[in-house]
């Protein structure tokens, strides 16, 4: 699963892969995500948005921890043949790649990679991965039973799947390995929004969570393929649940012609908490991987979410249900 043979073959393709692929793939990229969980919390239905935002943290965790813990390489680092985003490749290594399905890269090309220090790895495929999140997490928690509405949904996973492979970023296990991470992300999520967003919610799971989620941000300390940021943000994407459920935000009544208001109130709120943020973590002259990058992430989702959602309803671009007595 680590040879090179698939991606070689789908960049004997026509021309026009090439243009389309790309386009596949630069949809992947966090920045576009981040303005669809506001479309979908602040337009759609908040539940809905602040389900999906959670599957896409915890999966968030998941392709740090093994892209830098298993720290295996990218195809067009370790094969001449390979082409990187369509151009010509000069890789570290001129014939790396596994010689047989079930073998790892040759040894001597992991190493090579790892003492050149990427910014980042091969596996798994966080494009994947966010692909089947989101993908999944709207058929599912919108109920979907239509087939082809499935098949329409599943259509995009498959498609950035082939579109890392076919630019050379990723193997065929990368891609399968961020569908099992994708999976299990919103297996997760489905378990804790039942138990979070329920009639009378439990908060145990969550609690339990967050605790493990702490944990990890302290072993960060000693353990450097522990992202304190990726954690920060999962502990924040809860408080946002718990903070929504606990004050009405998720059974909140909005009218057609509040949508768009809410959502253009929403990204000038979130545009602006996260700038300031940026800049503030900016003057502390710390790195990306210092502990404190979790505590801006914990703090800034319900910030940024619950911020926005507040402001919705002093504005009154939204209603607050009536509580039965």
């Amino acid at each position: 699963m680590f040879e090179t043979t698939w991606i070689i073959w789908l960049q004997q393709g026509p021309q026009w892969l090439l243009p389309f692929m790309t386009v596949v793939s630069t949809l992947g990229n966090d920045f576009i995500y981040m303005p669809l969980i506001l479309f979908l919390i602040f337009f759609c239905k908040v539940r809905l948005g602040l389900q999906v935002m959670l599957a896409l943290a915890l999966v968030g965790v998941m392709i740090g921890t093994t892209k830098e813990g298993f720290a295996l390489p990218r195809p067009a680092d370790i094969d001449v043949q390979v082409l990187d985003k369509g151009k010509q490749n000069f890789p570290l290594v001129a014939d790396g790649a596994a010689k047989s399905f079930w073998a790892l890269p040759d040894a001597d090309a992991i190493a090579t990679v790892r003492q050149a220090k990427r910014d980042s790895y091969g596996f798994i495929s966080g494009h994947t991965a966010n692909a089947v999140v989101f993908a999944l997490a709207i058929l599912l928690f919108c109920g979907v039973r239509s087939r082809w509405l499935w098949a329409l949904g599943l259509l995009w996973p498959v498609l950035t799947l082939l579109s890392r492979m076919y630019l050379g970023r990723h193997f065929l296990a990368d891609t399968l390995g961020g569908i099992v991470a994708g999976l299990l992300a919103i297996a997760l999520t489905m378990v804790l929004s039942r138990q979070l967003l329920a009639t009378k919610a439990h908060y145990l799971p969550s609690a339990l969570l967050m605790l493990c989620c702490g944990v990890c941000i302290m072993l960060a300390t000693t353990l450097d393929w522990l992202s304190p940021s990726a954690f920060g943000a999962v502990i924040g994407t809860l408080l946002c649940l718990i903070g929504s459920q606990k004050y009405d935000f998720i059974q909140a009544d909005v009218s057609h012609w509040q949508r768009p208001l809410r959502l253009l109130l929403a990204l000038g709120w979130v545009v602006a908490v996260q700038y300031l943020l940026d800049n503030l973590y900016l003057t502390t002259g710390l790195p990306d991987t210092h502990l404190l990058s979790a505590g801006f992430a914990a703090v800034g989702y319900p910030l940024a979410i619950l911020g926005a959602l507040w402001l919705c309803r002093l504005c009154r671009l939204s209603a607050t249900p009536q509580r039965a007595i």
